[in-house]
């Protein structure tokens, strides 16, 4: 089975308002669907995963001081998966984690199956009392190119009466910062949320930042219950680029050839059939190359650092020799 097919799970018509779109988010939780644009051959795939939920305190006397730590934050992972034009692929966006008497972990944010693209969500903070704060979504538990693991949530503090902040998810520049008592893990870009507040002397945790943040653990100064911050949700952010036009489409060896399209960020190759060409990237629409004389007729392929794409159209070398015969 080719790995293209292995998370296709339909086969739809691609939608013709959509293709100049350079990339989409996906940020409802649970269970979405992506239509690969035409053209395109692999799509950028990033996720950060839910945050947990920070700590709950349930105190049994009106003299109980107890602070609970915060929630871990989502991790992040990128990776460049193959996709059919037209054909529908499965997208999970995590749920934040809650703890409200119920204790649910942040979810994981996935495409397909997970195995080729996953961030795991963080862990909710269950417990009472001086408790520390939970990990975040580990490497271990995502799959992709590149992972990083979110931030851990800091520990509550029964002498000062502050809950634990949530740990920050983590983003494509590295791991999520960790929470420290009472402050939210900082924020992390791209995507990665900033941990939530932790409860002061008395209060609920603040909840994770978008996307993925972890939650602040909440503090009891008194015989009321106190919820933990919920964890942010998580997202799923699908990014590519297309090849939309070239000019001349009829030409010899050694012409050049111009060719137009969408997002060509880091272009890192160019090809006329199964044949590598010598390119100049002119900016992020404009790339040219000069057919060399071992190259035959064949689509273009232009590959970028957010996927690859396909021309509609085939280039067609003309190499013709002229006979003259003298009269």
């Amino acid at each position: 089975m080719k790995l293209s097919n292995y998370f296709k799970i339909a086969s739809t018509i691609f939608i013709a308002g959509n293709l100049h779109a350079q990339s989409q988010q996906f940020t409802t939780t649970g269970t979405n669907n992506f239509v690969a644009p035409a053209g395109v051959v692999t799509v950028k795939v990033e996720c950060v995963g839910a945050g947990g939920a920070g700590g709950r305190v349930t105190p049994s006397n009106f003299l109980d001081t107890d602070a609970a730590g915060g929630g871990g934050g989502g991790a992040y992972a990128m990776n460049f998966v193959p996709v059919i034009a037209g054909d529908t692929y499965l997208v999970e966006v995590g749920l934040g984690g809650k703890n409200d008497g119920t204790s649910i972990d942040g979810g994981d944010s996935f495409f397909g199956d997970g195995t080729i693209v996953r961030a795991a969500g963080g862990k909710t903070r269950t417990g009472n009392d001086n408790v520390p704060g939970v990990p975040g979504g580990l490497v271990s538990n995502s799959n992709g190119l590149i992972k990083y693991s979110g931030g851990n949530g800091g520990n509550g503090n029964e002498s000062d009466v502050n809950g634990g902040g949530g740990g920050g998810a983590a983003g494509s520049t590295g791991a999520g910062f960790d929470g420290v008592n009472h402050t939210g893990g900082a924020i992390r870009p791209n995507l990665g949320g900033n941990g939530g507040q932790g409860g002061l002397d008395g209060a609920n945790g603040a909840t994770g930042g978008t996307f993925g943040g972890g939650g602040g653990g909440s503090s009891a100064n008194g015989s009321n219950n106190r919820n933990g911050g919920n964890g942010g949700n998580g997202v799923v952010q699908i990014s590519w680029s297309l090849v939309t036009s070239f000019t001349p489409q009829n030409v010899c060896s050694s012409e050049t050839v111009t060719v137009y399209g969408v997002n060509f960020i880091g272009v890192d190759s160019v090809y006329v059939g199964s044949t590598s060409v010598s390119f100049t990237q002119i900016n992020d629409t404009t790339v040219t190359f000069t057919i060399p004389p071992t190259a035959t007729s064949g689509q273009i392929t232009v590959s970028t650092s957010v996927g690859k794409s396909i021309s509609a159209q085939t280039l067609t070398i003309v190499n013709q020799s002229v006979s003259i015969t003298q009269s």
